[in-house]
């Protein structure tokens, strides 16, 4: 006997404007009189997509403001905001009433009254959105989206049930997303306040920290980088360091083969983004590599523009990297090259780093001004110490952050599957939720 199959739900193509209302949260689309006491007048870059205020970066406007637009609309778990200007496309996904915001043009109001509301969530997040949107920019002078344009987004979906499944699976996953998120900046906390810790006060043999100053002041000697163990002495990297060079000048063409090469944008928080290198042809690897061929324990750091930004080589495989990224070779005689990595992230050096980079229009951290970072070292074993308690978090950190980027895949799919019909939700939700853990 063949089993009985759920039909597939019938998906209705709709405008946003008949699922929703959108509203223009100021007409008048000047900015109120910036005031020292209000209420905040939040743009589309001072909310997080979940619709978090960022602390003390909204302009603040009388409470006047609020009451004008509380006769236009009222945030509350209901309202969806979508980015107008510069974050185009973005959407806030407010999940509580918000009390004493006010909202700028740079984003409209969406309060759906004919749709699951996280379903539409989901959707004007989806690809559909995103291409509807890069249609209507292309070749175009737009600089942002008109209320018009808004209304015509283009918004597909099944019956209100499939709504509901579709959107109770896209939001477990991206609760999951969400607790990885926030057990990364965990992470990230304790890091670093155990490495001011550990660079500042520095471990006796037992592992321990010492006592802190203010206990110990015997213990403890003040120095060009402040307060360190008398233990301690200081050395600038150019005496730790048996080269300081940068990478090289090379006009290169974005493509899927060869060689990686990095740019600046490619270094960030201690990891390379490989996935945006460009490539170069291992015959030009070859060229440029006479001027510096990269090995394990070389350490990089970005010297112009987003500087101070260093990474530890953890391959031998080959890349190049451009003249905007400086490279170390630590003398391990000296320092350890994973010790020196920690400390060129830690706030000790980049204080230092801020009062050493030039320029106005553009900073630029010089080869000079880089050999100038004070270093405090340690004996060989207190390094060794130290640089095992930083890795155990550091290691946690690329856990997650390696699970973040399976759930962010699973997402992808998901949405691209489930937002289209592609896949019928008469599949197992619970057979589609990711594994937490």
């Amino acid at each position: 006997m063949n089993e009985k199959l759920d039909p597939i739900p019938k998906w209705t193509q709709h405008q946003l404007s008949d699922v929703a209302k959108i509203i223009d949260p100021h007409p008048s689309h000047r900015a109120p009189d910036a005031v020292l006491e209000g209420v905040p007048f939040a743009g589309i870059g001072d909310l997080s997509e979940r619709g978090e205020l960022a602390p003390n970066q909204a302009r603040i406007v009388p409470l006047h403001v609020l009451r004008e637009h509380e006769a236009r609309y009222r945030l509350s778990s209901n309202s969806i905001g979508f980015g107008r200007v510069a974050s185009i496309g973005k959407v806030i996904d407010f999940r509580g009433d918000v009390e004493e915001l006010t909202i700028s043009p740079t984003m409209a109001v969406i309060e759906p009254f004919g749709i699951d509301r996280n379903f539409l969530v989901h959707s004007l997040r989806g690809a559909a959105v995103k291409e509807a949107i890069e249609k209507w920019l292309t070749g175009s002078t737009r600089s942002s989206l008109g209320i018009e344009l808004l209304r015509q987004i283009p918004v597909r979906a099944p019956d209100r049930a499939s709504q509901e499944k579709i959107s109770a699976i896209l939001t477990s996953i991206s609760t999951a997303i969400e607790k990885t998120e926030a057990l990364i900046a965990k992470y990230q906390q304790v890091k670093a306040g155990l490495m001011h810790d550990l660079l500042t006060r520095g471990v006796l043999p037992n592992g321990q920290l010492r006592p802190p100053r203010e206990q110990a002041p015997e213990l403890y000697q003040e120095t060009e980088v402040g307060w360190i163990p008398k233990k301690w002495h200081t050395k600038l990297v150019r005496e730790i360091c048996s080269e300081i060079g940068d990478g090289v000048h090379y006009s290169v063409s974005r493509s899927s083969e060869g060689v990686p090469f990095l740019f600046v944008s490619c270094v960030r928080d201690g990891e390379i983004d490989w996935d945006t290198a460009a490539r170069i042809s291992p015959s030009t690897y070859i060229e440029i590599s006479k001027k510096c061929k990269p090995y394990e324990g070389m350490i990089l750091l970005t010297a112009v523009g987003s500087y101070g930004h260093a990474v530890h080589v953890q391959t031998n495989d080959a890349f190049g990297f451009e003249r905007n990224i400086a490279y170390l070779k630590p003398n391990t005689d000296a320092v350890s090259s994973k010790y020196l990595y920690h400390w060129l992230t830690s706030s000790c050096a980049t204080n230092q780093i801020e009062r050493l980079v030039i320029g106005n229009a553009q900073k630029v951290l010089t080869l000079g001004n880089t050999g100038k970072i004070a270093v405090a070292l340690p004996n060989e074993r207190e390094q060794e110490i130290i640089v095992t308690q930083l890795n155990s978090v550091d290691r946690k950190v690329l856990s997650e952050k390696q699970k973040l980027n399976k759930l962010n895949s699973v997402k992808f799919g998901l949405m691209q599957d489930l937002l289209t019909g592609k896949v019928s939700v008469s599949v197992d939700a619970a057979a589609l939720e990711p594994v937490d853990g």
